[in-house]
């Protein structure tokens, strides 16, 4: 129920033609598809700018979708060994 209710809210972000943002893959996709969950993590695909890749998200997360909520986090450094 948790990846629908993050699909829905990430559904409100869409480009200038209306078409959708984010695509979900992976793990995510498959319990979508085939109520299985392989991994516990989201894979998605971002079609917006890398302006709009930490703005976007988290403008559908604070719209919500009624009864779930939730909050971006601030990015954070990638540390690579």
């Amino acid at each position: 129920m948790v990846i629908v209710a993050i699909a829905t809210m990430l559904d409100a972000g869409r480009d200038r033609r209306g078409e959708p943002l984010f695509g979900i893959k992976g793990g995510s996709a498959l319990e979508l598809r085939y109520e299985a969950r392989p991994t516990r993590d989201i894979d998605l695909d971002f079609g917006g700018t890398l302006h709009g890749i930490h703005r976007t998200p988290n403008a559908c997360v604070d719209a919500g979708w009624p009864g779930f909520n939730g909050r971006g986090l601030d990015p954070q450094p990638l540390s690579i060994p």
